[in-house]
């Protein structure tokens, strides 16, 4: 899985694992942000977070409601004398019911979401809609880094001194890109290079 397409309300998310990096685009409201993040900078330490419904804003909706309701059932008496059309009174009150709603959508619509953190963070869509089609595809990144990783790194540059080798190999190990065999070997053959070349 190379590609992972997310969309909830206005937004749009687009991740897509390229040669030396990930490729993520995002649409929020009409604004688009486009880049490229290196394969270096990503972390798989992952949090879950999620939105729970606000006790102030859900005070706060259930006060502003039955203010409008009142508020509704005060005026309609006085609009119905004021115009002789009962149809101001139902559109109104339509109008408040439409708002409401649009609020009480966005108020108790719970959001879960899962972050990688590494170098920069990755943010997921994680809900039970999501949460199959992310792990799938968090698993292919982790692969898709490991190989570009080891196959970036894992080499022994004859232009480059031997102690910055030393620490990428050390970091190669540490963060699981190779196995402690592969680190022996790696430093070995970096330790006869050098006897070799007399240096």
């Amino acid at each position: 899985m190379n590609s992972l397409y997310q969309k909830e309300r206005k937004e749009l998310r687009s991740y897509k694992i390229k040669k030396d990096g990930l490729l993520i685009e995002w649409q929020i409201d009409g604004r688009f942000k486009s880049f490229i993040m290196p394969f270096e900078k990503i972390g798989f330490n992952k949090i879950i977070t999620s939105k729970e419904i606000n006790p102030f804003e859900l005070g706060l909706f259930i006060s502003v409601f039955f203010n409008l309701m009142l508020v509704l059932l005060l005026l309609s008496d006085w609009l119905v004398k004021l115009t002789n059309d009962e149809i101001i009174t139902s559109t109104l009150g339509m109008g408040i019911s439409a708002g409401l709603t649009v609020w009480a959508i966005g108020l108790f619509k719970r959001k879960k979401e899962l972050t990688l953190e590494g170098i920069e963070k990755l943010f997921f869509l994680y809900d039970k809609k999501h949460e199959d089609e992310v792990d799938k595809f968090v698993e292919s990144l982790r692969s898709k880094q490991r190989e570009y990783i080891r196959k970036r790194y894992m080499k022994i540059d004859d232009l480059n001194n031997k102690e910055n080798q030393e620490y990428t190999f050390r970091w190669l190990f540490e963060s699981e890109f190779i196995s402690r065999d592969e680190l022996e070997l790696m430093l070995n053959e970096l330790e006869n290079r050098k006897i070799i070349k007399g240096s």
